[in-house]
């Protein structure tokens, strides 16, 4: 379409591609001769540049480190120094910074040195006014044109990632997609993922590619340790270079492994921290400019919905496999007690003159009766567990005196196989906790380890002290727990493979609510099997704060 003076309009879209922004851009001209400094200058200030000059390498590195440049046009013969320095500081220092290098010696070989190292252009001296402003106003549309390309191909990338939250993938499939595209978007050739472990308090890498990955994956690390931690703990993106003792932020860590240059971003959602996005670069020198550090925390922001979603995905295939097997454990645990019952009502029927029979009977009836109670407590705790609606009452209390009413309270089980509990009393050992769910703590330990442990065989118990900490240790002499199950027997509803536990099933709760009343005293539990110096058998150990009174006794 023609305008009235039958000229065609130019394309807005082409005005936006083609026209600089001459105010917001900053050039250093350097030259060791004060009449050229002054000369560009005053070309590029007629055309609203910001310019500075400086007349030595110094002067202009420092300049650099102060202030941000768009652009450095600099002489490739100074006074006792080499332009070519300067260009290589800038290309390793501030990479997203264009260089134009003058000469007047040799200059196509010089030139073509320069691009290969880096530079954006080149003008040959003498030049005049419109050469220079062309090849300058040349650099800045090219940079405009990059960025815009940039700005597609992260759009497409914030796309994908967009679709995997839309979809609710599993988790490992989204943490595969969401590091695949944050390499492509920066540039890396490998990188990790990291989740945060709220129960042990580290960062776990839970995926990773390149090289080095096998050897990565499972690492477990603590806030404020490697690039990783300190970019969690602080929860800022981070750029590091290969050597990180020169980072006074990391000059404790150890050599970066190769790795020419990393970002670590940390993925957060509602301030709560989810893991970290890291990415490298090993196979070539061009280090990760600012730029890259601002998608890789895009990216990392639009993962951390993305992974939490996916938990969200994985929690609810959880839920309904909780259920099913809900379902078919208290359907099994309550009919082996249900029909014991019925089946002693009916024959207490008919066993109407033989008294003793009655009797053996009624015990029967009794014993299954306190188990489903057991069962149904064990149900209730967990309900009670889920819906936060525990209240636990915490005193000052001696924790032997906790282990002790447990031993007695399981020492009928034990009298029954012949197992005896060894513990010996010491000096008492104060710890903030609710007395009555502690020995419920310690009751189920014991009544597990009677319950697994041979008859005529041993149980020992034992409480120690250290780092401020109470640590209550139960040892059995049973088949003892598989590495596998070891990762699992505090789950609920998991019940061990070994044949004498189908014996002795339950509704699999025992361990499950130990561990969470544990938690709930800020506590831990852990269990070896088989303990040190053993050749069988479990050792479950209880962590427990100390009390400011033991504290103060122990100082």
């Amino acid at each position: 379409m023609k305008s009235e003076d039958g000229k065609i309009p130019e394309s807005p879209l082409r005005r936006e591609v083609i026209e600089v922004d001459e105010k917001n851009k900053k050039i250093l001209v350097v030259d060791d001769e004060e009449g050229i400094c002054l000369t560009l200058k005053q070309i590029f200030s007629l055309r609203n540049y910001n310019v500075n000059t400086a007349s030595n390498l110094t002067d202009a590195r420092n300049f650099i480190r102060k202030e941000k440049c768009d652009l450095i046009i600099t002489d490739l013969k100074l006074r006792g120094e080499r332009g070519e320095d300067l260009l290589k500081f800038v290309r390793a220092e501030y990479p997203e910074t264009g260089v134009i290098v003058m000469t007047g010696y040799a200059e196509v070989k010089n030139a073509v040195e320069c691009i290969k190292a880096g530079a954006s252009d080149y003008v040959p001296k003498p030049f005049d006014m419109d050469e220079i402003l062309r090849v300058v106003e040349r650099f800045f549309k090219t940079q405009q044109l990059e960025k815009k390309v940039s700005s597609l191909s992260d759009i497409v990338g914030l796309y994908q990632i967009t679709l995997a939250i839309g979809r609710i993938k599993p988790l490992n499939e989204v943490l595969e997609l969401i590091l695949q595209t944050a390499e492509e978007q920066v540039g890396a050739d490998g990188g990790s993922i990291t989740l945060w472990n709220e129960d042990e308090k580290v960062l776990v890498v839970t995926i990773a590619r390149g090289k080095d990955s096998e050897k990565a994956l499972g690492s477990r690390i603590r806030l404020g340790e490697r690039v990783c931690g300190w970019a969690a703990q602080k929860r800022e993106s981070v750029i590091v270079h290969e050597e990180l003792n020169k980072d006074a932020r990391f000059r404790n860590e150890k050599a970066y492994n190769g790795v020419k240059s990393g970002i670590s971003a940390p993925m957060i959602l509602q301030n709560k921290l989810i893991g970290t996005l890291n990415l490298k670069r090993m196979k070539t020198d061009n280090k990760f400019t600012q730029n890259d550090l601002e998608r890789a925390f895009v990216l990392a922001q639009i993962a951390a919905l993305a992974i939490s979603n996916s938990k969200i995905y994985e929690k609810m295939t959880e839920l309904s496999e909780l259920k099913t097997k809900f379902l078919s454990n208290v359907t099994h645990a309550l009919r082996t007690p249900l029909t014991a019952v019925k089946g002693g009502a009916d024959l207490y029927e008919k066993l109407e003159n033989n008294e003793s029979g009655r009797i053996k009977i009624m015990r029967i009836i009794k014993n299954n009766t306190a188990r489903m109670l057991v069962l149904v407590k064990d149900l209730l705790d967990v309900s009670e567990i889920e819906r936060d609606k525990i209240k636990l009452i915490k005193d000052e209390t001696d924790i032997c005196l906790c282990l002790v009413n447990a031993i007695a309270a399981v020492k009928h089980k034990a009298d029954e196989k012949n197992i005896r509990i060894k513990y010996k009393t010491g000096a008492p050992v104060l710890t903030l906790c609710d007395s009555v769910r502690m020995e419920q703590v310690f009751i189920n330990i014991l009544d597990n380890a009677v319950k697994f442990s041979p008859a005529g065989s041993a149980v020992e118990a034992r409480v120690s002290v250290s780092d401020e900490k109470a640590r209550i240790s139960f040892f059995d002499n049973g088949p003892g727990i598989s590495g596998e199950e070891r990762l699992k027997i505090f789950d609920r509803f998991y019940q061990t493979g070994t044949s004498l536990a189908h014996k002795t099933k339950g509704f699999g709760l025992g361990l499950s609510i130990v561990k969470q009343l544990v938690k709930m005293h800020g506590g831990k539990i852990s269990v070896q099997s088989p303990p040190e110096g053993k050749k069988q058998g479990a050792e479950f150990t209880v962590t427990l704060p100390l009390a400011a009174k033991t504290k103060r006794g122990k100082a």
